[in-house]
Order: structure tokens, then sequence, then C-alpha cells
């Protein structure tokens, strides 16, 4: 039954992360462009903003999180006629979009979500992606001036845009916490195991050969040098990988 909600439990899990975001974060910021995405394990958002989230932060927004599932705050669909019109440039004729609300957040989001934030029993922070990450993409910044015509009544939104770089926050959660439990003892298991990791703990007990063929000097004209696997390892790193228990 779970894995058939998957859904409707990252979408509203992301508007959670959004919700203590801005409260514990960037509540003094009168405009925040944010993404949202659903992950391959969890979940995470996007934010430009002018400090950066560090791994002090996780206790906070974890601790607000968890008032947040306490107080059962649901996950309510509004239509409103004036956020239409602010969007009517980003959403094309014919189609149309919804918001929610997840107890002092307002947000554009295509759900659905479950009923309420009181089902997630085990919520955490998982990971951060900072800006200066390599290969880190970049999304327009919006920075908003808003001009009110008090006479027509009309709302009337100017977007300067650049580039900018976001930082990114990854989430996870579970109906029971028995599952983050053993979700968490899983990534740790793999995280051991990860041969990128042991490869370079274990580089100093395997030997590589490099062979002098006529392929060799043609490599070596062209600024190459040709590297075959080990031919030797240390048994401790099948050990460690978990295959030795394959060999006989």
């Amino acid at each position: 039954m779970f894995e058939n909600m998957v859904g409707l439990w990252n979408g509203a899990n992301m508007e959670l992360l959004r919700t203590v975001l801005e409260v514990n974060l960037i509540c003094s910021r009168k405009w925040v462009e944010t993404v949202r995405y659903p992950a391959a394990n969890g979940f995470y958002y996007e934010m430009a903003m002018e400090r950066t989230v560090a791994e002090t932060d996780w206790k906070s927004l974890e601790t607000l999180a968890g008032k947040a599932i306490k107080e059962n705050q649901q996950f309510e669909r509004w239509h409103n006629k004036y956020k239409v019109h602010i969007i009517d440039d980003k959403i094309p004729d014919g189609t149309s979009t919804t918001v929610y609300r997840c107890g002092p957040l307002i947000d554009l989001y295509y759900g659905p979500h479950i009923p309420d934030a009181g089902g997630i029993k085990a919520w955490a922070i998982t990971k951060l992606r900072h800006p200066d990450a390599p290969h880190f993409k970049t999304f327009p910044d919006i920075t908003p001036r808003l001009f009110l015509a008090v006479c027509s009544s009309e709302l009337h939104i100017v977007l300067p845009r650049r580039r900018r770089k976001l930082q990114r926050v990854y989430g996870i959660s579970f109906p029971d916490k028995k599952l983050m439990d053993e979700h968490m003892e899983f990534l740790e298991q793999a995280k051991n195991s990860d041969h990128r990791r042991i490869g370079q703990d274990t580089t100093n007990s395997s030997l590589t050969f490099l062979r002098a063929f006529i392929f060799e000097s043609e490599y070596r004209k062209r600024g190459f040098h040709e590297a075959l696997s080990s031919d030797m390892y240390n048994t401790k790193l099948w050990e460690i990988s978990g295959h030795l228990t394959n060999y006989k």
C-alpha cells in the first residue's frame, strides 16, 4: 500500500520541508524562489537565499517538522483568482495549477498530497548540496518589485531575472519509525560497501602494472599511459566488499 502512495507522500513531505525552511531560516525574506522535486531516495528542495544552510541547522528544521506533524497540520488545496492572475505568464493558456497550504505556508504545487502531516511518523534532513558544488545547476533568480495600482485594483509585478545558483536540502520520511531505522541502517551498510570508497581506502594494498607493448609507445607519443587493473589484491579488500564468501 505504501508503495502506491509514493507520489502523495513525497509531495506532502516536500511541502513540509519547504515550510520549515521558510519559517526557520528565511522568513525575513520577502521573496524566495524555490524549486521542489521528488528524489529517488526521499525528496529535496532548492532555494536561493542570502545565507548558507549548514548541518547545524538540521536539528532545528527537524524539530519544526516534528511540531507540524504533532499538530497534524492539514494539506489543503486552494483556488485563488488573484494567484492565477500573478502566474498567468507561467501557466499556458487552457491549463491550470493548484495551491496547497501546510500550516503557515501557501505554495504552488501540482499535488495531490496525503490528507495531513499526522501520518508522518519519522522525518529527517539527510543531505545538503551547496552552490559551490561542481556542476551545480543555475536557476533564474527572481527579485520582484511590487506596484499596487489602487485605482484599478490591479497588482503588477516586475521580475528582473539573472542566473543564480541554488542550495539544495534533502530529506526523507516514513509512516513508521521502524521503517526509517531500517532504511538508515541499509544506507550505512551501502556506504561501507561502496566500491568508490573501498578503492580509495585500499589503494596501497593493490599492485598495478604498466605493460610495454607497441601500443604503449603510441600512447606515449600522445601523452597517454596504458593502465591494467590490478593482478594482486589484499584479501581484506574482498572481505570489506563482501565478495570473499563467493570464492572457495
